[in-house]
């Protein structure tokens, strides 16, 4: 029961940073597309907010399921 009770809230986890992650893609495509260069800070910034997703529990750092879980959305 603990069990199904952690992987039912790691699902709803994952939806909800579903519309992050669609967001900053929408940003990353804006800003490759656009004239602007992306620059060190704009980089730093990126990778900041896709850890951020990636770190479905909120505690700060990113486990291998956690890992797992992100590459495999991030293919979708």
């Amino acid at each position: 029961l603990l069990f199904e009770r952690k992987e039912e809230t790691f699902q709803k986890l994952i939806k909800k940073d579903e519309g992050k992650k669609k967001k900053l893609i929408a940003k990353i495509n804006e800003t490759l597309e656009g004239d602007d260069h992306v620059t060190e800070e704009d980089s730093q910034d990126f990778a900041e907010r896709w850890l951020e997703i990636a770190d479905i529990d909120g505690n700060g750092t990113i486990d291998f399921n956690e890992f797992k879980t992100f590459m495999t959305r991030l293919a979708i």
